[in-house]
C-alpha cells in the first residue's frame, strides 16, 4: 500500500466531513500526532483501525483500502449480486434442511431434551463467554483471566470441548503523548466443561519481549476472539 496516497486520501475525506485533526482524533481516541502521522504518510493506523476511521469518514472499509470511491450504480450493482447469492444459498439450505427433516422424521427419533450439536456457527445460543473477566496490571506487565461457562437452562451428559484463537490489543500512552500498540496474535486457548463443572477459565499474562523504553501508562487493551472448534452435545432442561 502507498503510504502517501493512503495518507492524502485520508486528508481530503478530513475536510470533506469538516473534522480537524485533533476532533477525528478524539473519534477514534488517538492523538493528533497519530493523525498527522498518517496523513503525511509516516505511518499507517493499525488494522483495527480501518474499520472505525472508515466510518468516521463516510466511507467503506473498501474504499478506504483502495484509496477510492465506489460510485453510486457500482455499489447497488453489488448490493444487488450480493442479494441474488444470498437467495441462491437461501434456497440451498432450504432444500437441504427438507430433506433433513424428512429424515429424521422417518428414521430417527431425538430425546425432546437434546438442544443441538454445538459448531462455530450456534455456540452463541448455549455459551457465555467473557474474554475479559478480571484484569490486572503490574507495570507493562498484564494479566487476562477469561470465563467460559454454560447459559442457564442447560446441561451436558459429556464433556464439552472448545478451542478458541484470541488477538489481543495493548494500547498504551508514550511519554511524548503519543499512543503505541502491542499486538499479540493467535493465542489459543483449549476449554473443557464438564457435567459437573459447567463453567472454566483461562489466563494470559502478557508482557513485552523488552521493555518499552518511552512507555507512560496503560490506555486500555482490546480482546477479538475466534471460537475455531467446538465439540459436545448440549442439553435443555425439561422444565426450561
Amino acid at each position: 500500500m502507498d503510504r502517501y496516497k493512503f495518507g492524502e486520501f485520508i486528508y481530503q475525506k478530513r475536510k470533506v466531513v469538516g473534522l480537524t485533526q485533533e476532533e477525528l482524533g478524539k473519534k477514534l481516541g488517538v492523538t493528533n500526532k497519530a493523525v498527522s502521522k498518517w496523513e503525511v504518510g509516516e505511518t499507517l493506523p493499525d488494522v483495527t483501525m480501518l474499520k472505525p476511521l472508515a466510518t468516521v469518514l463516510g466511507i467503506s472499509v473498501d474504499e478506504l483500502l483502495s484509496q477510492k470511491e465506489i460510485q453510486v450504480e457500482e455499489k447497488k450493482t453489488i448490493k444487488t449480486n450480493k442479494l441474488l447469492w444470498y437467495l441462491v444459498i437461501g434456497l440451498a439450505i432450504l432444500e437441504v434442511l427438507t430433506i433433513g427433516i424428512f429424515l429424521i422424521s422417518n428414521s430417527i427419533k431425538i430425546s425432546q431434551n437434546q438442544v443441538m450439536m454445538v459448531d462455530v456457527n450456534n455456540y452463541q445460543e448455549v455459551l457465555n463467554i467473557t474474554p475479559m473477566s478480571d484484569f490486572l496490571v503490574e507495570d507493562q506487565k498484564i494479566t487476562i483471566n477469561s470465563l467460559y461457562e454454560l447459559n442457564e437452562g442447560y446441561y451436558l451428559e459429556e464433556d464439552f470441548l472448545l478451542t478458541i484463537s484470541y488477538q489481543i490489543n495493548y494500547y498504551y500512552y508514550c511519554n511524548d503523548g503519543t499512543l503505541g500498540v502491542i499486538t499479540y496474535y493467535n493465542r489459543i486457548v483449549d476449554i473443557k466443561l464438564t457435567k459437573d463443572d459447567l463453567a472454566s477459565n483461562s489466563s494470559f499474562v502478557l508482557e513485552p519481549k523488552t521493555e518499552i523504553i518511552d512507555f507512560k501508562g496503560l490506555k486500555n487493551v482490546e480482546i477479538n476472539y475466534e471460537v475455531t472448534s467446538c465439540d459436545g452435545v448440549v442439553y435443555k432442561n425439561p422444565k426450561n
